[in-house]
């Protein structure tokens, strides 16, 4: 996936269940969704994609046993003026079959190759600072599922997402339509976050997600993290909270030690990433490596050895990459000389 580019693609087919199909931005945080119905990606495609489009290209496959195509291409949109109708009219080389779903401008276009009727769908949705080029195509075969109607009710499932850690089956659904919502407003997201929080303090998502955000786009310390202890003095008052919100809870421990670590907190921030780790291992989800890794660095910097120690094992064991990183992480280097450091970072070599 693509630091400028989402991808989420989906189909219709009629007697079948939709499922979910999610996919991560390339070097950020950014997930996209859309609800389909027998998609297979194509690896082959998809390559041949990033060869000539780079960053901009996502995820590509077929359904309707390959008679049928989709793909994502999504390009940067730093212009907060930008609209989902100024890009399509960027990005369409002609006017006709303009058509509107919602905040989403489509175009519907029909051409005949080779004999064959050949037609596409796209839309424009205008979310998170970048744009997503969404194109369905259908071949004749297919006549019965070309309307508009299954475009429009494909696209409606449409979602984007800020997920630092894990994925969208993580996490509560009131926070991921709180994301959904935030990333459709741009850059007026965060003055909204912030009045809803206001409003309906022991609502955890609006906190939550608004920290979040702070946290992975420098938001300054002091509003990061009375965001963050916002949320998760909400979530600590759910008399039973889900094994969805515990992972939200684990996810703003995490993101409350960040916080606290970049501004030199090391002791506070230990505290925080040991609670969000126990969170994780509690409800055994792998996110415990990374936060296992990020208290090892705090413990590192804080001169706690023994810990420091303890908790780059521990995620090494889950994800290996971890030995090689720690090996030219600047938190580590008050340990690099260290035998039982140097037996950790060359294990399974």
């Amino acid at each position: 996936m693509s630091r400028i580019a989402l991808c989420a693609l989906a189909v219709l087919v009629s007697g079948a269940e939709p499922v979910e199909v999610e996919a991560r931005v390339r070097a950020t945080y950014l997930v996209v969704s859309l609800e389909l119905e027998g998609f297979e990606e194509d690896r082959e495609l998809a390559r041949r994609a990033e060869a000539g489009l780079g960053d901009r290209a996502v995820l590509f496959g077929t359904f309707l046993g390959g008679r049928a195509s989709l793909a994502i291409i999504a390009e940067p949109s730093p212009d907060p003026t930008a609209t989902s109708a100024s890009w399509r009219s960027r990005l369409c080389e002609h006017e006709e079959g303009f058509f509107t779903v919602g905040s989403f401008s489509c175009q519907e276009t029909r051409e005949t190759i080779g004999g064959e009727e050949q037609v596409e769908f796209r839309a424009f949705p205008l979310a998170a600072g970048y744009c997503f080029d969404v194109r369905v195509r259908w071949a004749s075969e297919e006549r019965e599922r070309l309307s508009r109607e299954a475009f429009v009710e494909l696209i409606d499932t449409f979602r984007v997402a800020l997920l630092r850690r894990g994925w969208r089956s993580d996490y509560p659904a009131a926070v991921l339509a709180r994301m959904n919502e935030a990333a459709s407003r741009g850059p007026a997201a965060r003055d909204w976050l912030r009045a809803r929080a206001a409003a309906v303090p022991d609502d955890y998502t609006a906190p939550f997600v608004l920290a979040e955000i702070l946290e992975t786009s420098g938001g300054g310390f002091e509003p990061t993290r009375t965001a963050y202890e916002h949320a998760l003095s909400s979530l600590a008052a759910l008399e039973a909270p889900t094994p969805a919100e515990r992972f939200a809870t684990a996810v703003g421990e995490d993101g409350l030690g960040l916080t606290l670590a970049k501004a030199g907190r090391l002791t506070e921030a230990l505290e925080h990433y040991r609670g969000g780790y126990e969170i994780a291992l509690e409800l055994g989800h792998v996110v415990r490596a990374p936060l296992a890794y990020n208290l090892a660095c705090a413990a590192a910097l804080s001169g706690e050895r023994a810990i420091a120690l303890d908790f780059l094992e521990r995620a090494a064991r889950l994800v290996p990459r971890y030995r090689a990183m720690a090996q030219s992480d600047a938190d580590f280097v008050s340990l690099r000389a260290d035998s039982e450091f140097r037996r950790i970072v060359s294990a399974g070599r």
